[in-house]
């Protein structure tokens, strides 16, 4: 039951980092040219981490990989355990 709740809980906030940075991501591209990009990145988010490292935001794309990779994981964890 507690194992349940913690597992829940870093679900709710890997998929809250990898959203926030996602639209983070999204609004900085978009400031920047080709303007274009901060809206493809939304339709397809796996071009975020790339484009990002790409034009200097390291930690906006580090935060994005964590949160996704930390959903990965521990919803890997709820479904085989």
């Amino acid at each position: 039951m507690v194992r349940d709740t913690i597992v829940f809980g870093g679900l709710v906030l890997c998929f809250a980092l990898a959203l926030t940075s996602l639209l983070t991501i999204a609004y900085g591209l978009a400031k920047r040219r080709p303007r274009w990009r901060g809206g493809i990145v939304l339709l397809c988010p796996v071009l975020a981490p790339w484009w990002a490292l790409r034009e200097g935001m390291q930690v906006r794309a580090v935060c994005f990989l964590v949160g996704v990779f930390g959903y990965a994981l521990l919803l890997s964890a709820e479904i085989f355990s």
